[in-house]
């Protein structure tokens, strides 16, 4: 019995010297070593993009307009990228038929007629500009219906406006989300979203906007 336990245990010490040998034989660095397997394909990084698109305003209840969009960017880091302007013409402004509700309604309940006249209606939008400073979240890539492979930025902005609504004018802060997808090296697929809170009350002060269009990175 002593003399198996003697052997358990020289064989236990020899099996710890090859060990031993085995590590002190691996460079020190091994196992600190850690590298990227899946890298970044596509950039925008030191690149300006021109964004295009249509941009609804859905908030407000009587009227929503619809913007025909563009934008310059450019992207100084990896992680930032400055709007450096965007300008919006409004091409519709759908009525919701609420005024014409509205004034039908009361008119009919008080026998005179009645004209609505609310400071926060967006029925005189004619443009917007600005510009807004955007980080880079995330980048990641997705596998769309094992079809493709698809790169793609996640990034939240804030950043500044002006709405021209002839009669009234506002100026506002923005918050916004973007995911930019590329279609390959130069073309991208953007899908927008932001909400401005204006700083005069004499005009609409809550502007939700929804955006998608494409870019071009040159």
């Amino acid at each position: 019995m002593k003399l198996s336990i003697q052997k358990y245990l020289g064989g236990f010490a020899a099996l710890m010297l090859v060990s031993s040998a085995v590590v002190a034989q691996t460079p020190a660095d091994e196992f600190d070593r850690t590298q990227v397997l899946d890298k970044q394909r596509y950039s925008l990084t030191g690149r300006f993009v021109f964004d295009g698109g249509l941009t609804f305003l859905p908030l407000d209840a009587y009227y929503k307009p619809i913007l025909l969009e563009g934008a310059l960017s450019f992207q100084p880091f990896d992680w930032l990228a400055i709007e450096l302007i965007r300008f919006g013409w409004s091409v519709h402004n759908y009525d919701t038929g609420l005024t014409n509700a509205i004034e039908r309604k009361v008119s009919a309940d008080t026998g005179t007629p009645y004209t609505l006249n609310s400071d926060q209606e967006l029925n005189d939008m004619r443009y917007r500009v600005g510009s807004a400073v955007y980080f880079n979240l995330l980048y990641s890539k997705s596998n769309w219906f094992n079809q493709a492979v698809v790169y793609h930025y996640w990034q939240a902005g804030v950043g500044g406006y002006y709405y021209d609504m002839k009669t009234k004018k506002q100026v506002a802060a923005e918050l916004a989300l973007r995911a930019r997808f590329f279609i390959n090296n130069h073309i991208l697929l953007n899908i927008y979203g932001g909400h401005s809170f204006g700083f005069k009350s004499e005009a609409p002060r809550n502007i939700m906007s929804l955006g998608a269009g494409v870019g071009f990175a040159f």
